[in-house]
């Protein structure tokens, strides 16, 4: 009961009698109602604002997009079938088209837009979706790290304030992705965490878990479990380490580009450097002219590990950066016959591109800055990387 309905009472907790309980209950009466007054003021205030800033930050850019009025009716259902076109493996579908505008990925559409849908009304072209070649990325994130002195796993070191894997699953923007597979290792559950809330809806993330690290021909055989082999027969294969964050999203493509367009079986993205130490060196043909005909790219013999390179072979500047696009009906059969047969007593995913070449299939190269295919071991590295990105961005 309000306050100002009950009785009147004195100081000494006993009731007042005659016309004094009236004048002392009508006060608090009028009180009573200004404050309720003012609070139902307030809330129909609150939201009538909310309500005007919603329209000018939403409906009024809609208006002004010469849609029709149908279109904007169909707002709620449009953000509806996003959700479902982006949750689908690849290509268009009938769901994907309202009242004749494809919504859904953005392969045509550049970092801009990464990881989003287009606009209401915008019109995609046909080749951007449904005619560009399926990939199927696997990203090498099982290593420890262990220059990096850190407890942290070493593909969530951030550059730039996000993790390394995230940036490299960034440079498949341009592709028409339909797996990317993460192989994990140390730290799996943190890097599964991290790459599942951040990396893009379009890269269609799944991992694979490298329980026992023998080389990155291992960690390619488990990264290509869990794609379904009839999509692989048919994709480029896009093998990429998780901890190289400067790779760009056109040298990505411009590497599947270069792939499709030779036919090749396997195509390398390689660097020159001065100091070479520690990488693999890019072997290629001792009689140039012997591969004119096919160009030069496919002068490419195979590579061979720092360890295991003789003199001659140290004295080579092309270095292997680890990234490579595959012809995904070829690749699996040569992983089968890789062995253990180096230093390292490991699988080595390099000695594919020599049984591909001993086959008599085509191998191409494209080379790209070594600033960009630089990877992160060691916290200097990681430094020099920020310092990269941040001017490259500015």
């Amino acid at each position: 009961m309000p306050k100002w309905c009950t009785p009147a009472r004195c100081s000494n907790g006993k009731f007042k009698k005659g016309k004094g309980s009236q004048e002392t209950q009508l006060p608090e009466a009028f009180s009573y109602l200004r404050r309720w007054w003012r609070v139902r003021r307030n809330i129909f205030l609150c939201f009538f604002l909310r309500m005007r800033l919603r329209r000018f930050l939403i409906s009024e850019p809609i208006r002004h997009m010469n849609l029709s009025p149908s279109w904007r009716k169909q707002k709620i259902r449009y953000r509806f079938l996003v959700d479902i076109h982006v949750s689908a493996p690849r290509g268009p579908s009938p769901r994907s088209i309202v009242r004749d505008r494809p919504i859904g990925r953005t392969a045509g559409f550049g970092p801009v837009n990464r990881g989003s849908s287009p606009l209401p009304g915008t019109l995609l072209e046909p080749s951007a979706v449904s005619e560009s070649p399926a990939v199927v990325a696997i990203v090498l994130a099982a290593g420890e790290g262990t220059r990096m002195k850190s407890t942290l796993p070493k593909p969530l070191h951030p550059v730039s304030g996000r993790a390394m894997v995230l940036r490299v699953i960034d440079s498949l923007d341009l592709l028409n992705v339909a797996s990317t597979v993460v192989v994990i290792g140390h730290g799996a559950d943190q890097v599964r965490e991290t790459v599942v809330a951040g990396a893009p809806a379009t890269s269609h993330v799944q991992f694979a878990e490298q329980t026992e690290r023998r080389g990155t021909g291992h960690a390619t055989v488990i990264g290509l479990a869990p794609v379904d082999t009839e999509i692989l027969a048919h994709s480029t294969v896009v093998v990429m380490p998780g901890d190289t964050p400067l790779l760009t999203a056109e040298t990505i493509a411009a590497l599947v580009k270069a792939h499709l367009a030779a036919g090749n079986a396997a195509t390398l993205l390689t660097s020159h450097i001065e100091d070479p130490a520690g990488y693999g060196r890019v072997i290629r043909a001792n009689d140039p002219e012997k591969f004119a005909s096919e160009g030069e790219d496919a002068s490419v013999f195979g590579i061979v590990e720092h360890k295991d390179a003789t003199p001659e072979q140290l004295q080579i500047t092309e270095i292997n950066t680890g990234i490579y696009a595959f012809n995904g009906a070829s690749l699996a059969p040569a992983l089968n016959r890789i062995g253990t047969n180096n230093s390292q007593g490991e699988y080595y995913l390099t000695d594919v591109i020599g049984i591909l070449r001993k086959d008599g299939h085509r191998i191409g190269a494209i080379s790209a800055d070594a600033s960009e295919t630089a990877g992160v071991n060691d916290p200097i590295q990681l430094a020099d990387a920020e310092r990269i990105f941040n001017a490259r961005h500015r």
